[in-house]
């Protein structure tokens, strides 16, 4: 080997679908960030090793806490929404389900009256007005 290094080195992954611990986490292959999600879950349910980024993550069994994770910068958080969020502090289970996002549902109560245009107006997050008002 010309130059005597072995850094950088590549690794071919083909074949590689789980047990990816006792390589990355064992000080051999890069590891998990500090700020990656808490799990004990393996890479592969997960990650790809053809496409590492983006990730895919199953919510199943995932039914509050949601800004845990959703804080922007573990994942995607209230404030990288497109269109703008409503302004809540109530958890996203509140109107959203972990089977599909869009479409949440919002529970109109005492503090809703008198407020619609807050949130139903251009830019306001919220679908018109019923009736186009």
């Amino acid at each position: 080997m010309a130059g005597g290094g072995f850094a950088p080195a590549v690794f071919n992954h083909t074949g590689i679908v789980d047990n990816c611990a006792p390589c990355h986490d064992a000080g051999f292959a890069t590891p998990k960030k500090n700020n990656h999600i808490d799990t004990n879950q393996d890479c592969g349910v997960c990650h790809s090793p053809s496409g590492f980024v983006p990730a895919s993550f199953d919510h199943t069994g995932i039914v509050k806490n949601c800004a845990s994770c959703h804080d922007g910068n573990t994942a995607i958080g209230m404030a990288d929404a497109v269109p703008a969020h409503i302004a809540t502090s109530r958890d996203c289970s509140s109107c959203h389900t972990t089977s599909t996002f869009a479409g949440g549902s919002w529970t109109h109560d005492a503090g809703s009256a008198g407020n619609c245009d807050s949130c139903h107006s251009p830019g306001g997050g919220a679908t018109s007005k019923p009736g186009g008002i």
